[in-house]
């Protein structure tokens, strides 16, 4: 953050640390703490409310900087800001809305437990998300320059029953869709090359459509007296569900996966695509 080119601290807890709200109405950068607010959506720091009235520029947000501030029901981003750093609206359970400028990144613990959360129109030029815990999330579009899917990105999202994966993607993490209840078939695009461990566990998906010629890399379930069981990648599927992929492909590594499970559990493998 710059304010009349000067740096300005933009991350921190506490009081030790402040750090800066840009208010879009008024042109205002206000000092913020992350532990109290004056109830009408400004900011206090050491029960004060201060403001620095001079033009300014602001590139981004700062860490942690609404953690878990449940009286924020809304939000507003100034175009200027092309960086949401992690943490920023973690916790934020009454969100319900929030505008995005045209921002290049957004890191990668966005939105975690904004439970309130239903959807937000996510720019194309954004990289990384993080919806995870929130429970209210009804549907979301992958931005187009999101190359991967984090590590519980979408996790106990039960409401959430569509979900349309950019093209670019290429890695899905660890338990991306886990506790995703609401969930019944999802698409795997053409470039997905890699898929973690419990990705759709605890979902209701019955139909998985996969494009990649070239099966994804994937990961087995094992068990060892040492360890137990380790978790792979289709575990915890529901029963008699079908996994599509393409016409003419050897997608015998996946179908071994699946099986390494699932074996009884009656999904068909079909190469119809």
């Amino acid at each position: 953050t710059t304010v009349n080119g000067e740096t300005a601290m933009t991350f921190g807890m506490g009081n030790e640390y402040p750090s800066y709200f840009y208010d879009r109405n008024n042109n205002e950068l206000s000092l913020v703490s992350n532990t109290y607010s004056d109830g009408l959506g400004r900011m206090k720091f050491n029960g004060e409310i201060y403001t620095i009235k001079e033009r300014m520029t602001v590139t981004q947000s700062f860490w942690y900087a609404f953690y878990h501030k449940t009286e924020f029901t809304s939000f507003i981003l100034p175009d200027s800001i092309n960086v949401i750093n992690h943490g920023t609206f973690s916790g934020c359970s009454n969100l319900n809305s929030i505008v995005l400028p045209s921002s290049n990144f957004i890191g990668t613990a966005s939105f975690p437990y904004c439970s309130s959360l239903t959807g937000v129109t996510i720019p194309d030029t954004v990289k990384y998300i993080n919806f995870c815990g929130c429970t209210s999330l009804v549907e979301v579009d992958i931005p187009q320059a999101a190359t991967g899917i984090t590590e519980n990105c979408f996790s106990g999202c039960s409401l959430l029953t569509s979900i349309e994966l950019g093209d670019n993607i290429q890695t899905i993490g660890w338990y991306a869709f886990i506790d995703c209840s609401g969930l019944t078939e999802i698409t795997i695009p053409s470039g997905v090359t890699s898929l973690g461990r419990g990705v759709f566990m605890n979902t209701s998906i019955m139909e998985i459509f996969m494009y990649p010629t070239t099966a994804p890399s994937v990961i087995e379930t094992t068990y060892s007296s040492q360890s137990g069981w380790r978790q792979g990648t289709f575990s915890g599927l529901p029963k008699g569900g079908k996994l599509h992929y393409p016409a003419g492909s050897n997608y015998s590594s996946v179908i071994n996966a699946f099986n390494s499970w699932n074996t009884g559990n009656n999904w068909t493998f079909v190469g119809d695509l």
